[in-house]
């Protein structure tokens, strides 16, 4: 597919997935390699924490020691940083720079890895900022109502639920279910509100702010295709986590002598690096292809908007193409 030319226009929902696959088939190859380039470090902090965390269990079983809160902490803080190392910087940049190759590829511009790498070293500070915030965003409109439903149930039946009475705990396992309902369809919300706003600073070098504000411009009006597009992404996400569970069983615990799970810790272990290094590969995959259909979806909704198609048609008859 060299040379291939895409049809800018106006695409349906399936239609973007099924040109999605086209663009991810001309420059998988280019998309994978700075895919790669970007995440095998990355990966190999992951499967270091895994590492020392599986050394740190089994010493701790075989002497018996209890850990105390600070080492705690210590192991949480790095899983932390290594799940946020991935999420909020790796993510964004890598988001950005393939959306600037996918569009180049979908509009029939040349482009070189090294160019996507340039462009990545260049806006990693605003997509890390544009990233880092809509984390934020995420988890204030999951933990706000959470946490108003929690501190209302503790102030008026903090009491009958220590005497274990029953109708305050069903009615706190109501409230928590309503909290649950109301903080998952906030996170939602929010991320397809902002959904091209990664896009938007890739495409149009917009700033941190305009990146949002144009999300919210092209997404308004159009905010079920993009909840369709999004709850797409997260199945195939979901896909991809059941085939690698095949791979990489998980085992029962269940009657297992405290002395013959010591000897399993190790195996464990390497299971769990095998199978974070297989979910993260999987995720470049889906993450790539998830980006690609994004970028499809902004243009669709800048030719719905604002006759992008258009303008693009009379800029390639001025060039004489």
């Amino acid at each position: 597919m060299a040379g291939a030319k895409f049809e800018i226009r106006r695409l349906s929902l399936g239609e973007i997935l099924d040109e999605g696959f086209k663009v991810f088939r001309h420059g998988f190859w280019r998309f994978l390699f700075f895919q790669l380039l970007l995440y095998v470090p990355s990966i190999l902090v992951f499967a270091f924490v895994f590492d020392a965390g599986g050394e740190a269990l089994v010493e701790m079983i075989e002497i018996g020691r209890v850990p105390e809160v600070a080492e705690l902490l210590a192991a949480i803080a790095l899983f932390a940083g290594a799940i946020l190392l991935i999420q909020a910087i790796v993510g964004p940049i890598s988001a950005v720079a393939l959306t600037r190759g996918v569009s180049d590829t979908y509009l029939s511009r040349p482009w070189t890895v090294g160019s996507l790498l340039a462009g990545a070293l260049r806006d990693a500070p605003r997509a890390i900022a544009v990233g880092s915030l809509l984390i934020a965003l995420v988890l204030a409109g999951i933990l706000v109502p959470v946490g108003l439903v929690a501190a209302g149930v503790i102030t008026l039946a903090g009491d009958a639920l220590v005497a274990s009475d029953l109708g305050a705990i069903a009615a706190a396992v109501l409230a928590a279910g309503v909290a649950g309902t109301v903080a998952l369809a906030a996170g939602v919300w929010i991320l397809v509100r902002y959904s091209v706003a990664l896009i938007a600073l890739a495409v149009e070098g917009t700033s941190v702010s305009g990146a949002f504000r144009r999300s919210v411009e092209l997404v308004a009006g159009r905010f079920g295709p993009a909840l369709g597009l999004f709850l797409i992404q997260i199945a195939f996400n979901l896909l991809a986590g059941l085939m690698l569970s095949a791979f990489v069983p998980s085992p029962s615990f269940e009657g297992i002598d405290p002395e013959e799970l010591k000897t399993m810790i190790p195996g464990l272990v390497r299971s769990q690096i095998v199978s974070s290094v297989l979910s993260q590969a999987a995720g470049m995959v889906v993450g790539t292809y998830t980006v690609i259909c994004w970028t499809l979806f902004y243009f669709t909704m800048r030719c719905e908007k604002e006759g992008f198609d258009l303008a693009h048609l009379a800029e390639r008859v001025a060039r004489g193409e």
